[in-house]
């Protein structure tokens, strides 16, 4: 299947951010807080969101896209929902604002598009589909606010209208009739990123990782530096330090499950 899915990847470039990532942290308060285990979901870019009874069609897709999109792919991925809830979605829109007015303005790379699933297809689906007789995803298509249909070699790939857990997506469309697989589209290379993990039983604890990579990006990256951040309810941003890969690891990283998975 990888080949497949190899001729959709999308290769990306270094993207922007800190042009010094130390530069702003003198400004913030070092933290000395020890944060408890992480009560996030344990998700990543190949996890699915847990979907409520009556799956896909279930879940109110109409507050999607915000108008944020940044804090809106943090809060997706953090949620372990389809869709970010709105009362995340919010805190998370006034964090990353208060992470930018020190300087820390780098996007998420995230998954993917999170807007777009690339489904095989068998030779009697595409055709069906062709001479508009497939009807299996339509109620999908409908819920999701599908805006594109290309077709490819191996069927399609579909674009959707609202960020979504595209590993979700992809579950829900590879157990349609005449679907030999379905699977987000995705990234690969990316030397920067940014990550969201809610800590605590209520999950009221807020931190925030940046990493930047270097050396073979495009593989992965050699190197990588990690930055953390904490806040709670108060609205105080907090920075927590620096980690260097290969080296021993803060305790604030090592309890990161959940952004280890998507950084």
């Amino acid at each position: 299947m990888f080949h497949h899915r190899l001729a959709a990847l999308l290769v990306a470039a270094v993207l922007g951010g800190c042009s010094n990532p130390d530069a702003g942290n003198s400004a913030l308060q070092v933290s000395t807080r020890v944060l408890p285990i992480s009560a996030s979901p344990e998700l990543g870019c190949e996890i699915p969101a847990t979907l409520p009874p009556g799956g896909l069609t279930a879940v109110d897709t109409s507050v999607t896209p915000r108008a944020n999109r940044h804090a809106e792919i943090l809060a997706m991925e953090a949620s372990a929902e389809l869709v970010a809830p709105t009362a995340l979605y919010r805190r998370v829109v006034n964090e990353l604002a208060v992470l930018r007015s020190y300087g820390w303005t780098q996007e998420p790379f995230g998954c993917g598009p999170a807007t777009e699933v690339l489904v095989g297809m068998t030779e009697t689906g595409m055709q069906q589909v062709a001479n508009g007789e497939y009807t299996a995803w339509n109620d999908y298509n409908t819920a999701l606010r599908m805006t594109q249909m290309t077709q490819k070699f191996y069927g399609y790939k579909l674009t959707f209208g609202g960020v979504y857990n595209h590993a979700a997506v992809a579950q829900a469309y590879a157990a349609l009739p005449e679907v030999r697989y379905a699977e987000p589209n995705g990234y690969f290379g990316g030397s920067v990123d940014v990550c969201l993990e809610r800590f605590g039983d209520a999950l009221d604890t807020h931190v925030y990782i940046y990493m930047y990579g270097s050396g073979d990006c495009q593989a992965g990256c050699i190197n990588r530096t990690y930055y953390g951040f904490v806040t709670d309810l108060t609205g105080a941003m907090e920075y927590l330090g620096r980690y260097d890969s290969g080296r021993a690891e803060p305790d604030w990283f090592t309890k990161a499950r959940q952004c280890r998975n998507f950084l």
